[in-house]
């Protein structure tokens, strides 16, 4: 079979697979191990996939996933998130959307101390999203604002995201990390301002007011006071990664610990409970999601063989688009009425005729 309809088969067959429901990084690795055994055979298959998988995930920087997952369930379990929660809702819980708006903040804030935004969907929804339809908001609004505040979480450093890109792309992770702080902050503004346009334009998706007493000022300091762990390891994250005090695996290291002794002092003897339900959590997440970083090399060298990457620049170069025209030129192309190329992908990459 030729290589090129082989990939493209195996494209097929993966969006096949996650439409049934397998989970994608075993999608991905048995469509990339099989479809390469068809070309380079199946002892070649496996012992590339293999090392394809190991060179992806033996990175020593990527110890930085576990650990902020870790510091995630943590936090969770030592009820972090539920006094960073109860301290914003003090402050802005009666206005008109306040709830929600209490609870996008609450999910920036738990970032700095968790770097999976699975995580922090996972707390708030449990946490939050109840108590927002006890007030009268509709279910998709509740769940919805529980889904975007975890993906601020997911930009707040630290975040798993930017290592994980950092590493595929060869950039540096310490500053992914400090460049999620500005639009981190600035989807919280904008999340907080929608929940408060459609409170005022939608009143019956969202409701009005949320707190049932008041709260004096005095009140609102002592619960802002309560969520000084989460200050504590925000500034020594933040400070030691600026001042250059040491790069973003040994911080996610330092944090962790520094988390862990504070949460000793206050838990006590149930710490060591709540870490091992923590440690047994983190590596559950942490296993799942490097079997899709290494399966997703698997599946990009499948592709490789079958040639599609090649085509697929090829066709790029052959558009010979601009920055600014890209849709139009790209429309032309489609069209049939694309200008010639001014060189070709063998010459870019000196390959031999096959």
């Amino acid at each position: 079979m030729d290589p090129t309809v082989l990939g493209i088969l195996g494209i097929a067959v993966l969006f096949i697979l996650l439409a049934v429901g397998v989970h994608i990084g075993v999608a991905l690795g048995l469509v990339g191990i099989v479809g390469s055994s068809l070309i380079v055979g199946f002892e070649g298959s496996i012992y590339s996939s293999v090392s394809s998988i190991y060179h992806k995930v033996a990175g020593f920087e990527l110890i930085t996933i576990p650990l902020f997952v870790l510091m995630g369930y943590l936090a969770s379990g030592g009820g972090i998130s539920k006094k960073t929660f109860e301290a914003l809702n003090a402050w802005v819980g009666r206005v008109r959307g306040g709830l929600g708006i209490s609870t996008v903040c609450s999910c920036a804030a738990f970032g700095a101390v968790c770097g999976s935004s699975m995580v922090t969907e996972a707390v708030f929804a449990r946490l939050c999203a109840p108590e927002m339809r006890r007030h009268g908001y509709d279910k998709k609004v509740a769940y919805g604002i529980c889904a975007s505040g975890g993906m601020i979480g997911m930009l707040i450093p630290p975040s798993i995201l930017m290592v994980v890109y950092g590493v595929l792309a060869g950039e540096s992770t310490g500053k992914l990390l400090i460049a999620g702080i500005t639009p981190g902050l600035l989807l919280t503004v904008l999340f907080s301002a929608a929940i408060l346009a459609i409170s005022r334009l939608r009143p019956s998706l969202i409701h009005p007011g949320q707190n049932e007493g008041g709260i004096t000022l005095g009140e609102k300091f002592k619960l802002l006071g309560n969520i000084w762990q989460v200050l504590i390891v925000a500034v020594i994250m933040f400070g030691g990664i600026f001042g250059g005090v040491f790069n973003p695996t040994e911080a996610a290291a330092v944090a962790t610990v520094i988390l862990a002794a504070l949460l000793v002092l206050t838990q006590g003897g149930g710490f060591w409970k709540l870490f091992k339900e923590a440690g047994l959590e983190a590596g559950s997440t942490s296993a799942m999601i490097f079997l899709v970083m290494g399966s997703a090399s698997v599946f990009s060298q499948f592709l490789v063989l079958t040639g599609i990457t090649n085509h697929i620049v090829e066709y790029v170069i052959g558009a010979d688009l601009s920055k600014k025209g890209l849709r139009l030129a790209g429309g032309r192309h489609l069209l049939g009425t694309r200008r010639p190329a001014r060189f070709h992908l063998d010459a870019v990459h000196h390959r031999p005729p096959s």
